[in-house]
């Protein structure tokens, strides 16, 4: 789930990227204008092609950050374990604090893998066994 999160922000802003690159529509009309003046006949496309570019852009950037919205938890806790890799590993407080805690966090993901292997296999166990027959004879 977090990194659906983070391959949406990726995208997100790689669209916005791209839409910042393309030719402003006022530039685009500027040109085609001299080149239909320069050569009568000629319709512009390149100005209609670009103009579709950036609706499309447009669209997937909205799509995507109507996606976001539903890994916004997801997003929020990426950005706070970004702020674990600023941690000055040269500061003897802060590796005063990590021996102390490292008791109390290797037990918490002891348990929370355990928790897991659990849980798999009671749904494996769920899956192959029947449901209880009942009866009203005993």
């Amino acid at each position: 789930m977090v990194y659906m999160g983070a391959v949406l922000e990726t995208y997100e802003k790689l669209f916005g990227h791209m839409l910042k690159e393309l030719p402003t529509s006022s530039l685009q009309t500027a040109e085609t204008r001299e080149l239909h003046s320069s050569t009568s006949g000629v319709t512009p496309a390149a100005g209609k092609e670009v103009n579709d570019v950036e609706k499309g852009l447009n669209y997937l950037l909205k799509k995507v950050e109507e996606l976001k919205k539903k890994y916004t938890d997801e997003i929020t806790f990426l950005k706070k374990l970004q702020g674990i890799r600023h941690i000055k590993m040269d500061n003897k407080v802060i590796q005063s604090k990590a021996l102390w805690e490292l008791a109390w966090l290797y037990e918490e993901a002891s348990t929370l893998i355990n928790m897991q292997k659990r849980r798999r296999r009671h749904a494996r166990r769920m899956k192959f066994e029947r449901p209880p027959q009942y009866s009203i004879f005993p």
